[in-house]
């Protein structure tokens, strides 16, 4: 698996590309690929996300984004 964060955000997967259609889902792929190894809290995700400015329910959005991410990462599959 290679992630690609230099212009488009990208997970190329047994050489096929995996469609990430959600632009926060791209933008937390990209948080974590830039702290790797590191623990994010959650509120500084909520933060990054949301320019400092998250709504009252980001970190269920959050949580959200991460189930399909973590989805898409699992399987390798695009869509």
């Amino acid at each position: 698996m290679q992630f690609r964060l230099l212009g488009r955000v990208e997970i190329e997967a047994n050489g096929e590309l995996v469609s990430l259609p959600r632009r926060r889902t791209r933008c937390l792929l990209a948080i974590l690929l830039l702290e790797v190894n590191r623990i994010v809290p959650v509120d500084r995700l909520a933060r990054l996300l949301w320019e400092d400015n998250p709504p009252p329910g980001a970190r269920s959005d959050i949580q959200g984004h991460i189930s399909r991410l973590r989805g898409l990462l699992a399987t390798g599959r695009t869509g």
